[in-house]
């Protein structure tokens, strides 16, 4: 009889066993095995000597913190759920897990961390912007003079682009375009971490998805790695995915997957509407709510989570301070979900008056949009249509709760004061 009653194993018994049960078998006895020797407990998250369970449980977490399933134990329901509504969400891409990891004094919130006042120079160099002249660049570089520890180069692709920057003497400013490397590895020389923001959502005759998001990445990594550069933090978008029959949401996953083939520290951030007085998001909301009534896609039953441009801007700074490598897919929300519809009317009544909000079917819309491509380039497109109508609440599997995040009331009252009389 073998240990606890249970008789002895016979070796001749293992190949009258199934072949599934028989690699079940094999799996025990590994498992065994493997959990008896302590570089290997160590591998698989089990304490070894001198290392608590929870010291155990936080290398646990680094091992698996790009969204890689654990390689000691089986997810939680709750994780493997959550694996479930990621890749139920609109087909999209999974979003990367989220931890606070050791030492860090930021606020967590719900996958993010903001405005932390640790590890300044952590990466060493300054921090270098490429669409530094769009409303996220401006923004960045507006906090980034008001610390005195920050240091930042601004990209731009043109002279007169840098008319309106920010200006500090911790600011400098660089033209240059994608298709000039040795150029654009000279400006990244130095620089610790560089932000990516450059992008597109309307296409033209001269700048299609491709060039715009795909190449001008392609074009930065290549950059940043000749140049030293250790971190690289791309601003994406909710719904981003490389296989999407969307050319805007298949572009922005393309530049995805090339930051992350990089070799470099990665983190990228995807964004739902922006409002800000300087974005296109917030400017179109104040045009359209100014009136008495308005005529919108869907009647603009599509639920929205507007995230404040200064929370995105916090947060990207202390994303470039962060220590560590790898991975990290982020998915930055705002703290409320509301229709488009609400938006709009509570807006308005910020502005002072009622807005009757009218509907205009989107697959008409698509129908217009798709002829009128026929004849031009650009424009409103169906594949913008479908982006601006998405719901944002299902393009984004984190529920947690923002609460540090800039409430919407706050946000959009900023915006109506901008707005002239």
């Amino acid at each position: 009889m073998a240990h606890g009653g249970r008789p002895a194993r016979d070796p001749a018994q293992d190949g009258r066993l199934s072949p599934v049960r028989r690699q079940r078998r094999l799996r025990r006895r590994r498992g065994r095995r493997d959990h008896g020797d302590p570089a290997r407990r160590r591998l698989l998250g089990a304490p070894g000597a001198g290392e608590s369970g929870r010291l155990a449980a936080d290398r646990r977490r680094h091992l698996c913190h790009a969204g890689d399933r654990d390689p000691g134990r089986r997810p939680p329901a709750a994780a493997r759920g959550l694996r479930r509504e990621e890749r139920h969400a609109h087909g999209r891409g999974p979003v990367g897990r989220h931890d606070s990891g050791p030492g860090r004094a930021a606020q967590h919130l719900g996958g993010l961390f903001l405005d932390t006042a640790v590890n300044e120079d952590a990466g060493g160099g300054a921090v270098a912007i490429t669409g530094a002249n769009s409303a996220v660049g401006k923004a960045l570089l507006a906090q980034i003079a008001g610390r005195d520890a920050a240091r930042a180069v601004a990209l731009v692709r043109r002279e007169a682009a840098l008319e309106g920057l920010p200006r500090s003497p911790r600011i400098a400013f660089r033209v240059v375009t994608y298709d000039q490397p040795e150029r654009l590895g000279e400006a990244l020389t130095g620089a610790g971490c560089v932000v990516h923001l450059a992008g597109i959502l309307f296409e033209s005759r001269t700048t299609s998805y491709r060039t715009g998001n795909v190449e001008s990445t392609r074009a930065l990594v290549a950059a940043a790695q000749s140049a030293g550069v250790r971190h690289i933090v791309l601003v994406s978008s909710l719904g981003a995915d490389p296989r999407s029959p969307n050319g805007y949401f298949r572009s922005k996953g393309e530049a995805e997957r090339l930051v992350i083939g990089s070799g470099l520290k990665a983190t990228i951030i995807r964004t739902p509407l922006l409002l800000g007085p300087a974005t296109a998001g917030g400017r179109s909301l104040l045009r359209t709510a100014a009136g008495r009534s308005a005529r919108v896609l869907g009647g603009g039953s599509h639920r929205l989570r507007p995230l404040d441009v200064d929370d995105l801007c916090r947060a990207i700074l202390g994303y470039c301070r962060e220590s560590g490598a790898g991975v990290r897919i982020r998915a930055m929300v705002g703290p409320t979900i509301l229709t488009q519809r609400e938006l709009l009317q509570q807006t308005a009544r910020l502005l002072g008056h009622d807005l009757t909000v009218r509907s205009t079917p989107v697959w008409l819309a698509r129908l217009a949009a798709g002829i009128a491509g026929l004849i031009r380039t650009g424009g409103l497109t169906p594949a913008v249509i479908e982006v601006i109508t998405s719901d944002e609440a299902n393009l984004c599997v984190d529920r947690a709760p923002a609460a540090a995040l800039t409430p919407l009331s706050d946000t959009l009252a900023r915006l109506c004061e901008t707005r002239a009389p």
